[in-house]
């Protein structure tokens, strides 16, 4: 099986070639530290009660007013089993301008734990942009997952991180 982080190196350098292939283009990629937590309940139920993702990895494109696309990927760091993929859509409410810019996002992932589990995601977070092209990114995501599978419940994923903007467009993430 692939290791993690061949898995992490190959998301990274396969995301930085597609961000530099146009000199103005809107791409945004990622690195964050991040934080899943489980209810009591659940965390009886998994043996786990918080699992640490590093690095997380993200790639973005701004696609239409206040819409940006894109997608993640994380793994637990440790001998945590938790391994997640996420595609995901924001909402910036046309601040993508601004020095701070709040967002809303919805999506969805398969994180691969005992088995692989699909989940609907929701959440909000806001960038912080402390130079024209670096930002601090700040987010909560809460994963809902269907009863049926036992490997993974519905949990909340939060994430900080740095994030970086190529191209000619300022701040659209």
């Amino acid at each position: 099986m692939i290791s993690k982080i061949s898995i992490t190196l190959l998301l990274f350098i396969f995301s930085f070639h597609v961000t530099a292939q146009k000199e103005n283009n809107n791409w945004v990629f990622g690195v964050d530290l991040a934080l899943t937590k489980y209810s009591d309940a659940d965390s009886k139920a998994l043996n786990e009660s918080a699992i640490v993702q590093f690095p997380r990895l993200s790639v973005a494109r701004y696609m239409s007013h206040s819409l940006i696309l894109g997608g993640a990927f994380s793994a637990a760091f440790g001998n945590q089993k938790y391994m997640t993929f996420d595609a995901f859509s924001r909402y910036d409410f046309g601040t993508s301008e601004q020095i701070f810019v709040p967002y809303i996002v919805v999506g969805g992932s398969f994180i691969l734990a005992e088995q692989i589990t699909p989940s609907v995601n929701a959440g909000l977070g806001g960038t912080l942009w402390f130079f024209e092209n670096y930002g601090l990114k700040l987010q909560a995501l809460h994963k809902f997952s269907a009863e049926k599978f036992a490997s993974q419940r519905s949990h909340t994923m939060f994430s900080t991180g740095l994030v970086f903007n190529f191209g000619e467009i300022k701040r659209r993430y």
